[in-house]
Protein backbone atom coordinates (compact mmCIF):
# COMPACT_ATOMS: atom_id res chain seq x y z
CA UNK A 1 0.00 0.00 0.00
CA UNK A 2 2.72 2.59 0.38
CA UNK A 3 4.57 1.77 -2.08
CA UNK A 4 1.09 2.16 -4.27
CA UNK A 5 0.88 5.37 -2.71
CA UNK A 6 4.43 6.58 -3.24
CA UNK A 7 4.11 5.98 -7.00
CA UNK A 8 1.45 8.29 -7.08
CA UNK A 9 3.30 10.93 -4.94
CA UNK A 10 6.07 10.38 -7.40
CA UNK A 11 3.67 11.43 -10.31
CA UNK A 12 2.70 14.20 -8.92
CA UNK A 13 5.91 15.42 -8.30
CA UNK A 14 6.02 15.02 -4.64
CA UNK A 15 9.38 13.49 -4.23
CA UNK A 16 9.82 14.07 -0.46
CA UNK A 17 6.47 12.73 0.33
CA UNK A 18 7.35 9.33 -1.99
CA UNK A 19 10.76 8.88 -0.33
CA UNK A 20 8.91 8.86 3.05
CA UNK A 21 6.53 6.43 2.14
CA UNK A 22 9.40 4.18 0.82
CA UNK A 23 11.66 4.24 3.80
CA UNK A 24 8.27 3.42 5.66
CA UNK A 25 7.71 0.57 3.67
CA UNK A 26 10.98 -0.66 3.79
CA UNK A 27 11.52 -0.27 7.71
CA UNK A 28 8.28 -2.66 7.89
CA UNK A 29 10.06 -4.70 5.74
CA UNK A 30 13.25 -4.67 4.15
CA UNK A 31 13.20 -7.41 1.80
CA UNK A 32 10.16 -5.32 0.12
CA UNK A 33 12.14 -5.16 -3.23
CA UNK A 34 9.43 -2.70 -5.22
CA UNK A 35 9.63 -0.38 -2.54
CA UNK A 36 13.75 -0.43 -2.43
CA UNK A 37 13.84 -0.50 -6.66
CA UNK A 38 11.02 2.55 -6.47
CA UNK A 39 13.77 4.30 -3.74
CA UNK A 40 16.24 4.03 -5.65
CA UNK A 41 14.67 6.15 -8.66
CA UNK A 42 13.59 8.52 -6.07
CA UNK A 43 17.11 9.03 -4.40
CA UNK A 44 18.50 9.48 -7.96
CA UNK A 45 15.71 12.03 -8.89
CA UNK A 46 16.80 14.22 -5.57
CA UNK A 47 20.40 13.27 -6.69
CA UNK A 48 20.98 11.58 -3.28
CA UNK A 49 24.16 9.81 -4.18
CA UNK A 50 25.47 9.04 -0.35
CA UNK A 51 21.68 6.97 0.07
CA UNK A 52 22.75 5.36 -3.03
CA UNK A 53 25.67 4.36 -1.86
CA UNK A 54 24.59 3.53 1.69
CA UNK A 55 21.57 1.34 -0.22
CA UNK A 56 24.37 -0.90 -1.59
CA UNK A 57 26.60 -1.00 1.62
CA UNK A 58 23.69 -2.15 3.91
CA UNK A 59 22.13 -4.65 0.64
CA UNK A 60 21.67 -8.07 3.17
CA UNK A 61 20.28 -10.87 1.75
CA UNK A 62 17.46 -11.86 0.32
CA UNK A 63 17.42 -8.35 -1.03
CA UNK A 64 21.09 -8.62 -2.08
CA UNK A 65 20.39 -11.73 -4.50
CA UNK A 66 18.18 -10.02 -6.64
CA UNK A 67 20.10 -9.11 -9.92
CA UNK A 68 17.43 -6.82 -11.22
CA UNK A 69 17.64 -4.56 -8.32
CA UNK A 70 21.26 -4.85 -8.06
CA UNK A 71 21.54 -3.83 -11.64
CA UNK A 72 18.95 -0.80 -11.73
CA UNK A 73 20.91 0.51 -8.68
CA UNK A 74 24.31 0.32 -10.60
CA UNK A 75 22.49 2.18 -13.02
CA UNK A 76 21.28 4.76 -11.10
CA UNK A 77 24.90 5.00 -9.51
CA UNK A 78 26.96 5.28 -12.81
CA UNK A 79 24.50 8.02 -14.31
CA UNK A 80 25.50 10.21 -11.08
CA UNK A 81 28.94 9.40 -11.50
CA UNK A 82 29.46 7.29 -8.43
CA UNK A 83 31.58 4.66 -10.84
CA UNK A 84 33.20 2.30 -8.24
CA UNK A 85 30.16 1.80 -6.30
CA UNK A 86 28.22 1.39 -9.68
CA UNK A 87 31.36 -1.60 -10.67
CA UNK A 88 30.53 -3.09 -6.85
CA UNK A 89 26.75 -3.46 -7.80
CA UNK A 90 26.92 -4.79 -10.89
CA UNK A 91 29.33 -7.07 -10.46
CA UNK A 92 27.60 -8.32 -7.58
CA UNK A 93 24.42 -8.86 -9.82
CA UNK A 94 26.61 -10.85 -11.74
CA UNK A 95 27.37 -13.21 -8.91
CA UNK A 96 24.27 -13.92 -7.90
CA UNK A 97 23.07 -14.23 -11.73
CA UNK A 98 26.63 -14.64 -13.76
CA UNK A 99 24.65 -14.69 -17.30
CA UNK A 100 23.38 -11.14 -16.93
CA UNK A 101 24.18 -9.53 -20.05
CA UNK A 102 23.76 -6.16 -19.32
CA UNK A 103 26.07 -6.04 -16.51
CA UNK A 104 28.95 -6.62 -18.53
CA UNK A 105 27.95 -3.93 -20.93
CA UNK A 106 27.85 -1.22 -18.09
CA UNK A 107 30.81 -2.89 -16.52
CA UNK A 108 32.81 -2.15 -20.31
CA UNK A 109 31.23 1.70 -20.56
CA UNK A 110 32.71 2.18 -17.19
CA UNK A 111 36.07 0.18 -17.33
CA UNK A 112 39.31 1.28 -19.36
CA UNK A 113 40.82 -2.20 -19.71
CA UNK A 114 44.56 -2.50 -20.79
CA UNK A 115 44.74 -6.19 -20.61
CA UNK A 116 42.39 -9.13 -21.28
CA UNK A 117 41.81 -10.27 -17.33
CA UNK A 118 39.46 -12.70 -16.52
CA UNK A 119 36.46 -10.19 -16.83
CA UNK A 120 36.97 -10.54 -20.64
CA UNK A 121 37.42 -13.59 -20.20
CA UNK A 122 34.45 -14.48 -18.67
CA UNK A 123 32.25 -12.14 -21.35
CA UNK A 124 33.84 -14.04 -24.22
CA UNK A 125 32.88 -17.36 -22.83
CA UNK A 126 29.27 -16.17 -22.03
CA UNK A 127 29.18 -14.98 -25.75
CA UNK A 128 29.91 -18.45 -27.09
CA UNK A 129 26.88 -19.61 -25.08
CA UNK A 130 24.54 -17.30 -26.22
CA UNK A 131 22.16 -17.52 -29.11
CA UNK A 132 22.76 -15.80 -32.36
CA UNK A 133 20.85 -12.78 -33.06
CA UNK A 134 19.82 -12.84 -28.83
CA UNK A 135 19.63 -9.49 -26.74
CA UNK A 136 22.05 -11.24 -24.68
CA UNK A 137 24.37 -11.50 -27.63
CA UNK A 138 23.85 -8.08 -28.87
CA UNK A 139 24.95 -6.72 -25.22
CA UNK A 140 27.97 -9.03 -25.27
CA UNK A 141 29.00 -7.88 -29.10
CA UNK A 142 28.55 -4.51 -27.53
CA UNK A 143 30.45 -4.69 -24.35
CA UNK A 144 33.22 -6.70 -26.35
CA UNK A 145 33.32 -4.42 -29.08
CA UNK A 146 34.25 -1.94 -26.27
CA UNK A 147 36.71 -3.95 -24.56
CA UNK A 148 38.73 -4.56 -27.48
CA UNK A 149 38.82 -1.09 -28.80
CA UNK A 150 40.91 -0.36 -25.63
CA UNK A 151 43.05 -2.87 -26.29
CA UNK A 152 43.61 -1.33 -29.58
CA UNK A 153 42.53 -4.80 -31.67
CA UNK A 154 40.45 -2.58 -34.20
CA UNK A 155 39.40 -5.76 -36.59
CA UNK A 156 38.77 -7.71 -33.70
CA UNK A 157 36.42 -4.87 -31.87
CA UNK A 158 34.87 -4.03 -35.20
CA UNK A 159 33.61 -7.87 -35.98
CA UNK A 160 31.63 -7.29 -32.51
CA UNK A 161 30.49 -3.67 -33.24
CA UNK A 162 29.41 -5.08 -36.52
CA UNK A 163 27.68 -8.45 -35.29
CA UNK A 164 26.20 -6.54 -32.65
CA UNK A 165 24.76 -3.55 -35.10
CA UNK A 166 23.59 -6.26 -37.39
CA UNK A 167 21.38 -8.27 -35.17
CA UNK A 168 19.55 -4.54 -34.54
CA UNK A 169 19.17 -3.22 -37.90
CA UNK A 170 17.73 -7.01 -39.30
CA UNK A 171 14.91 -6.88 -37.28
CA UNK A 172 14.42 -2.82 -37.56
CA UNK A 173 12.69 -2.57 -41.00
CA UNK A 174 14.57 0.66 -41.37
CA UNK A 175 14.19 2.29 -44.60
CA UNK A 176 16.44 4.85 -46.09
CA UNK A 177 14.26 6.17 -48.51
CA UNK A 178 11.44 6.41 -45.64
CA UNK A 179 14.08 8.77 -43.75
CA UNK A 180 14.70 11.06 -46.90
CA UNK A 181 11.42 11.43 -47.67
CA UNK A 182 10.33 12.57 -44.03
CA UNK A 183 13.26 14.96 -43.95
CA UNK A 184 12.09 16.56 -47.31
CA UNK A 185 8.10 17.29 -45.78
CA UNK A 186 10.26 18.65 -42.50
CA UNK A 187 11.94 21.27 -45.11
CA UNK A 188 8.25 21.28 -47.15
CA UNK A 189 6.27 22.50 -44.17
CA UNK A 190 8.61 24.97 -42.56
CA UNK A 191 9.00 27.14 -45.50
CA UNK A 192 8.82 31.19 -45.71
CA UNK A 193 4.98 30.42 -45.77
CA UNK A 194 4.68 29.21 -42.64
CA UNK A 195 6.93 31.58 -40.95
CA UNK A 196 4.75 33.99 -42.53
CA UNK A 197 1.97 33.27 -40.90
CA UNK A 198 3.02 32.29 -37.79
CA UNK A 199 5.30 35.55 -36.73
CA UNK A 200 4.51 36.82 -33.39
CA UNK A 201 2.66 33.70 -31.91
CA UNK A 202 5.07 32.83 -29.72
CA UNK A 203 5.98 33.71 -25.92
CA UNK A 204 9.46 36.37 -25.23
CA UNK A 205 11.02 34.20 -22.44
CA UNK A 206 14.55 33.67 -22.88
CA UNK A 207 14.57 31.05 -19.99
CA UNK A 208 15.11 27.62 -22.49
CA UNK A 209 18.71 27.07 -23.80
CA UNK A 210 18.09 24.14 -26.73
CA UNK A 211 20.80 21.95 -27.40
CA UNK A 212 20.54 20.27 -30.90
CA UNK A 213 22.67 17.88 -33.29
CA UNK A 214 22.67 13.94 -34.30
CA UNK A 215 23.52 11.53 -31.44
CA UNK A 216 27.26 11.79 -30.29
CA UNK A 217 28.01 15.05 -31.69
CA UNK A 218 28.98 16.65 -28.10
CA UNK A 219 25.51 17.78 -27.06
CA UNK A 220 26.26 15.67 -23.48
CA UNK A 221 29.37 17.62 -22.94
CA UNK A 222 27.69 21.41 -24.14
CA UNK A 223 24.77 20.74 -21.53
CA UNK A 224 27.35 19.32 -18.41
CA UNK A 225 29.10 22.58 -19.37
CA UNK A 226 25.78 24.83 -19.30
CA UNK A 227 24.83 23.06 -16.00
CA UNK A 228 27.91 23.96 -14.58
CA UNK A 229 27.32 27.46 -14.53
CA UNK A 230 25.34 28.79 -11.42
CA UNK A 231 22.56 30.30 -13.47
CA UNK A 232 21.64 27.11 -15.75
CA UNK A 233 19.94 24.08 -14.72
CA UNK A 234 20.92 20.87 -16.79
CA UNK A 235 17.90 19.44 -17.74
CA UNK A 236 18.73 16.46 -19.90
CA UNK A 237 16.66 14.73 -22.34
CA UNK A 238 13.22 16.19 -21.02
CA UNK A 239 10.45 15.48 -22.90
CA UNK A 240 8.94 19.21 -22.29
CA UNK A 241 9.34 20.10 -26.39
CA UNK A 242 8.35 16.44 -28.09
CA UNK A 243 5.43 16.51 -26.01
CA UNK A 244 4.12 19.66 -27.24
CA UNK A 245 4.66 18.70 -30.85
CA UNK A 246 2.78 15.63 -30.13
CA UNK A 247 -0.50 17.53 -28.78
CA UNK A 248 0.20 20.48 -31.39
CA UNK A 249 0.38 17.37 -33.73
CA UNK A 250 -3.10 15.94 -32.59
CA UNK A 251 -5.03 18.90 -33.34
CA UNK A 252 -3.83 19.36 -36.75
CA UNK A 253 -2.93 16.11 -38.22
CA UNK A 254 -2.23 12.89 -38.11
CA UNK A 255 1.68 12.96 -37.62
CA UNK A 256 4.43 15.70 -37.42
CA UNK A 257 4.98 17.71 -39.86
CA UNK A 258 1.93 16.51 -41.23
CA UNK A 259 -1.31 19.30 -40.02
CA UNK A 260 1.26 21.82 -39.90
CA UNK A 261 0.07 24.46 -42.63
CA UNK A 262 -3.47 24.32 -40.44
CA UNK A 263 -2.23 24.65 -36.84
CA UNK A 264 -3.84 27.52 -34.71
CA UNK A 265 -1.77 30.24 -33.18
CA UNK A 266 -3.91 30.73 -30.35
CA UNK A 267 -3.91 26.96 -29.31
CA UNK A 268 0.86 27.84 -30.27
CA UNK A 269 0.22 30.27 -27.19
CA UNK A 270 -1.13 28.01 -24.85
CA UNK A 271 1.15 24.82 -25.12
CA UNK A 272 4.17 27.34 -25.20
CA UNK A 273 3.42 28.53 -22.12
CA UNK A 274 2.55 25.41 -20.56
CA UNK A 275 6.10 24.07 -21.82
CA UNK A 276 7.23 26.88 -20.57
CA UNK A 277 5.71 26.74 -17.13
CA UNK A 278 7.40 23.00 -17.09
CA UNK A 279 10.79 24.28 -17.76
CA UNK A 280 10.26 26.75 -14.74
CA UNK A 281 9.63 24.08 -12.64
CA UNK A 282 12.13 22.00 -13.46
CA UNK A 283 14.74 24.94 -13.05
CA UNK A 284 14.41 24.83 -9.22
CA UNK A 285 14.85 28.46 -9.11
CA UNK A 286 17.51 28.89 -11.61
CA UNK A 287 17.11 31.66 -14.15
CA UNK A 288 17.84 29.48 -17.42
CA UNK A 289 16.95 25.64 -18.17
CA UNK A 290 18.45 23.75 -20.97
CA UNK A 291 17.10 20.81 -22.91
CA UNK A 292 18.69 18.71 -25.43
CA UNK A 293 16.31 16.39 -26.84
CA UNK A 294 17.92 13.75 -29.32
CA UNK A 295 14.80 15.22 -32.20
CA UNK A 296 15.66 19.14 -31.69
CA UNK A 297 17.19 19.82 -34.76
CA UNK A 298 13.65 18.94 -36.33
CA UNK A 299 11.85 21.35 -34.10
CA UNK A 300 14.14 24.27 -34.91
CA UNK A 301 11.71 25.66 -37.13
CA UNK A 302 8.70 25.32 -34.30
CA UNK A 303 11.04 26.34 -31.52
CA UNK A 304 12.01 29.56 -33.54
CA UNK A 305 8.30 30.23 -33.56
CA UNK A 306 6.81 29.40 -30.34
CA UNK A 307 10.05 30.95 -28.43
CA UNK A 308 11.76 33.61 -30.36
CA UNK A 309 13.92 34.44 -27.65
CA UNK A 310 15.16 30.77 -27.11
CA UNK A 311 18.71 29.82 -27.15
CA UNK A 312 19.82 27.18 -29.95
CA UNK A 313 22.87 25.69 -29.62
CA UNK A 314 24.10 23.24 -32.68
CA UNK A 315 26.57 20.63 -31.94
CA UNK A 316 28.74 19.33 -34.92
CA UNK A 317 31.26 16.52 -35.51
CA UNK A 318 33.54 15.39 -37.87
CA UNK A 319 30.79 12.66 -39.11
CA UNK A 320 33.43 9.92 -39.95
CA UNK A 321 34.01 9.88 -36.10
CA UNK A 322 30.80 10.74 -35.11
CA UNK A 323 29.49 8.37 -37.21
CA UNK A 324 31.92 5.64 -35.70
CA UNK A 325 31.05 6.43 -32.51
CA UNK A 326 27.14 6.21 -32.79
CA UNK A 327 27.92 2.44 -34.58
CA UNK A 328 29.77 1.48 -31.12
CA UNK A 329 26.75 2.48 -28.82
CA UNK A 330 23.97 0.51 -28.37
CA UNK A 331 22.01 3.83 -28.22
CA UNK A 332 18.13 2.50 -28.47
CA UNK A 333 17.19 5.54 -30.55
CA UNK A 334 16.56 5.44 -34.34
CA UNK A 335 17.51 2.26 -36.57
CA UNK A 336 19.63 4.51 -38.95
CA UNK A 337 22.73 4.08 -36.11
CA UNK A 338 23.29 0.35 -36.82
CA UNK A 339 23.87 0.42 -40.22
CA UNK A 340 27.28 2.36 -41.36
CA UNK A 341 25.55 3.75 -44.57
CA UNK A 342 22.49 4.79 -42.94
CA UNK A 343 24.45 6.58 -40.55
CA UNK A 344 26.02 8.43 -43.56
CA UNK A 345 22.42 9.00 -45.38
CA UNK A 346 21.14 10.60 -42.20
CA UNK A 347 23.99 12.92 -41.57
CA UNK A 348 23.51 14.44 -45.18
CA UNK A 349 19.84 14.35 -44.56
CA UNK A 350 20.57 16.10 -41.56
CA UNK A 351 23.34 18.92 -43.21
CA UNK A 352 20.52 19.57 -45.52
CA UNK A 353 17.76 20.29 -42.88
CA UNK A 354 20.30 22.67 -41.06
CA UNK A 355 21.18 24.49 -44.03
CA UNK A 356 17.54 24.61 -44.47
CA UNK A 357 17.22 25.76 -41.14
CA UNK A 358 20.03 28.74 -41.80
CA UNK A 359 18.06 29.76 -44.87
CA UNK A 360 14.60 30.90 -43.33
CA UNK A 361 16.39 31.74 -40.12
CA UNK A 362 19.77 33.74 -40.44
CA UNK A 363 21.72 33.97 -37.56
CA UNK A 364 19.30 31.92 -35.33
CA UNK A 365 21.40 28.91 -34.33
CA UNK A 366 24.99 29.16 -32.71
CA UNK A 367 26.94 26.19 -34.39
CA UNK A 368 29.81 24.47 -32.37
CA UNK A 369 32.47 22.39 -33.62
CA UNK A 370 33.42 19.91 -31.37
CA UNK A 371 36.97 19.64 -32.57
CA UNK A 372 37.32 23.07 -31.84
CA UNK A 373 35.58 23.28 -28.50
CA UNK A 374 38.57 20.51 -26.86
CA UNK A 375 41.51 21.93 -28.84
CA UNK A 376 40.85 25.69 -27.32
CA UNK A 377 38.06 25.12 -24.31
CA UNK A 378 38.07 28.66 -23.02
CA UNK A 379 37.84 30.33 -26.47
CA UNK A 380 34.72 27.64 -26.89
CA UNK A 381 33.00 28.05 -23.58
CA UNK A 382 33.34 32.10 -23.77
CA UNK A 383 32.02 31.88 -27.07
CA UNK A 384 28.84 30.08 -25.91
CA UNK A 385 28.22 31.61 -22.68
CA UNK A 386 28.11 34.58 -24.89
CA UNK A 387 25.85 33.36 -27.01
CA UNK A 388 23.09 32.91 -23.96
CA UNK A 389 23.70 35.76 -22.66
CA UNK A 390 25.59 34.42 -19.27
CA UNK A 391 28.75 35.99 -17.61
CA UNK A 392 31.86 33.65 -17.70
CA UNK A 393 32.00 31.28 -14.64
CA UNK A 394 35.37 29.40 -14.01
CA UNK A 395 33.10 26.75 -13.32
CA UNK A 396 31.78 25.43 -17.04
CA UNK A 397 35.88 25.22 -17.31
CA UNK A 398 35.34 22.59 -14.34
CA UNK A 399 32.64 21.33 -16.22
CA UNK A 400 33.63 17.71 -15.22
CA UNK A 401 33.40 18.39 -11.37
CA UNK A 402 29.59 18.95 -11.53
CA UNK A 403 27.99 16.79 -9.41
CA UNK A 404 24.49 15.61 -11.79
CA UNK A 405 22.88 13.15 -13.30
CA UNK A 406 23.76 12.36 -16.52
CA UNK A 407 21.45 10.07 -18.42
CA UNK A 408 23.32 9.26 -21.94
CA UNK A 409 26.22 6.84 -22.52
CA UNK A 410 28.66 10.00 -22.13
CA UNK A 411 28.26 9.56 -18.34
CA UNK A 412 31.98 8.63 -17.94
CA UNK A 413 33.59 11.23 -20.77
CA UNK A 414 31.97 14.33 -19.66
CA UNK A 415 33.47 13.29 -16.17
CA UNK A 416 37.02 14.00 -17.67
CA UNK A 417 38.54 17.30 -18.22
CA UNK A 418 38.61 17.65 -21.84
CA UNK A 419 40.38 15.32 -23.98
CA UNK A 420 41.16 15.32 -27.79
CA UNK A 421 41.90 11.54 -28.02
CA UNK A 422 38.28 10.72 -29.47
CA UNK A 423 39.26 13.63 -32.61
CA UNK A 424 40.74 11.14 -35.98
CA UNK A 425 39.49 7.80 -34.06
CA UNK A 426 37.57 6.68 -37.28
CA UNK A 427 41.37 6.72 -38.61
CA UNK A 428 41.43 3.69 -36.40
CA UNK A 429 38.56 1.90 -38.52
CA UNK A 430 39.32 3.29 -41.99
CA UNK A 431 38.93 -0.09 -43.71
CA UNK A 432 35.73 -1.35 -42.23
CA UNK A 433 33.91 2.42 -42.93
CA UNK A 434 33.55 2.06 -46.85
CA UNK A 435 29.91 2.12 -46.50
CA UNK A 436 29.80 4.95 -44.10
CA UNK A 437 32.69 7.90 -45.97
CA UNK A 438 30.81 6.74 -49.54
CA UNK A 439 27.44 7.70 -48.02
CA UNK A 440 28.51 11.06 -46.52
CA UNK A 441 30.43 11.83 -49.96
CA UNK A 442 33.27 13.97 -50.14
CA UNK A 443 35.34 11.74 -48.89
CA UNK A 444 33.31 12.01 -45.76
CA UNK A 445 34.40 15.84 -44.78
CA UNK A 446 30.55 17.27 -44.63
CA UNK A 447 30.73 19.92 -42.57
CA UNK A 448 28.68 22.87 -42.32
Amino acid sequence: MRTQMAIQSMQMGRLDQARALCLQAVAADPADLSALRLLVQIHGQLGETAELTAMLAALRPPASDNADFLSALGAELRDHGCFAAARDAFVRALQWQPGRTDAYYNLALMTRYSVADGEVAAMEALYAQTPVDSKERRELCFALGKVFDDLGDFDKAFGFFREGNDIVYRASGHSMETDRRWFAAVRSAFGAEFFGRMAGVGCDSRMPIFIAGLPRSGTTLVEQILASHPEVHGGGESTSLHDTVTRLTDSAGPGFPAGYDRLDPDRVRDRTRAMLGAFDAAAGGKARVTNKGITNFVYIGLISVMMPNAVIVECRRDPRDQGLSLYQKDLHEQPYGYDLASIGACYRHYDELMAHWARMLPGRVLTLHYEELVADPETGIRRLLDHCDLRFDAACLAFHETKRAVRTVSHVQVRRPVYRDAVGRWRNYERHLGPLIAALGRDGAVHA
